[in-house]
């Protein structure tokens, strides 16, 4: 009875983990990538509210920095965000927002917003995100999920 209970009270909007990836070699220290690291199901609808996001950080030689963003696509924008850099984020993004308290996502593309991961190396090395775990409600629901790909982004400057 417990599971059940547990089960019916605990959110499902996003996709289970894995399965897709961004990678960027020869990135600049200090310069910011983007990617869409999570991804909610085909024909998923309504609005979650997020608490937070921790990164599963698999590697971090670069002593990177990890955050997530929720992006409200630019009217201008054809398409979504896939990755990039921060000039490719401003393009999209007519809006960026902190992942976190409570912030909204719309879940259906439609809406035209995505959750986005921003990785930013201080220094040369290798950063390695398998993911994350979304803590969010979803109406009376309230929970953690593990979610998204895999994100590796790496220096150029890397010594063998």
């Amino acid at each position: 009875m417990a599971w059940l209970g547990w089960t019916w009270r605990h959110p499902t909007a996003f996709s289970e983990p894995g399965g897709f990836g961004h990678a960027a070699d020869h990135y600049a220290v200090g310069e910011a990538f983007y990617a869409d690291l999570i991804t909610a199901p085909w024909g998923a609808s309504g609005e979650v509210h997020i608490d937070s996001v921790e990164p599963h950080v698999v590697t971090n030689t670069a002593d990177a920095e990890v955050d997530f963003y929720v992006c409200r696509l630019a009217d201008s924008a054809d398409g979504r965000l896939g990755n990039g850099g921060q000039d490719l984020a401003d393009q999209f993004c007519g809006q960026l927002l902190p992942a976190e308290g409570g912030v909204g996502l719309q879940l259906d593309r439609d809406a035209r917003q995505q959750l986005l991961v921003k990785v930013t190396l201080r220094e040369p090395g290798t950063v390695r995100v398998a993911g994350a775990d979304v803590t969010y409600s979803d109406g009376w629901q309230h929970g953690t999920q593990d979610t998204g790909g895999e994100v590796v982004v790496t220096t150029g400057q890397l010594d063998d």
